[in-house]
């Protein structure tokens, strides 16, 4: 699991703070103006935060949540076991 965003950003801040706070490691990708780390992860969308989740074996993510709100909500109800595993999560 990564999550791309940079520092200062309030709403970055708030997905790392739900993220510490429910105790999943993920890797914190700092992106940079022009936001160049996300082609290939997700098109034609440069803002962020972003979370991407990725099989082992695979260089391109399974399934991508943007939004702030819809990636704390979407994890809350994969953790709650209300959706799927985010491994049947479709882009």
């Amino acid at each position: 699991m990564r999550l791309f965003g940079y520092f200062g950003c309030p709403y970055c801040a708030k997905v790392r703070a739900y993220l510490k706070f429910r105790g999943i490691d993920n890797k914190d990708v700092e992106v940079s103006i022009g936001k160049p780390e996300l082609k290939g992860v997700i098109e034609n969308y440069l803002q962020v935060p972003v979370l991407a989740f990725y099989n082992n074996s695979s260089s391109e993510p399974d399934a991508v949540v943007k939004d702030s709100g819809a990636i704390v909500s979407t994890l809350e109800q994969v953790l709650r076991g209300v959706a799927e595993p985010m491994s049947d999560i479709a882009k």
